[in-house]
């Protein structure tokens, strides 16, 4: 699975937060998060290079600071998962990225 993002024009990336897994929690269905796959490993790709970045299997906001650069677009690619305990599906709640200029 590749996700990817185009800015509208370059932008210097500092930062990239992700909510991993399905965040959706109903009184019908209960917590959803462990019932589907979440990201264990995700390649960022940018204009400036490549990281691996490892997932912890958390609900919690988590966040990757590093000297990304500037940039036109970032690819996330998926390179491990946690599988879930009941759907195949793999689910990545947010995506934020934290940029000047």
């Amino acid at each position: 699975m590749v996700l990817r993002f185009t800015f509208h024009a370059p932008v210097d990336l500092r930062t990239i937060t992700v909510r991993n897994g399905y965040q959706k929690a109903t009184k019908q269905t209960g917590d959803l998060f462990a019932l589907n796959a979440r990201v264990h490993a995700v390649r960022v790709v940018t204009d400036g290079g490549s990281w691996t970045w490892p997932l912890a299997d958390t609900k919690d906001p988590q966040t990757l600071s590093t000297g990304f650069g500037r940039t036109s677009s970032v690819r996330l690619e998926v390179v491990s998962i946690y599988p879930g305990a009941k759907y195949l599906d793999l689910a990545l709640s947010e995506v934020a990225f934290g940029t000047t200029g």
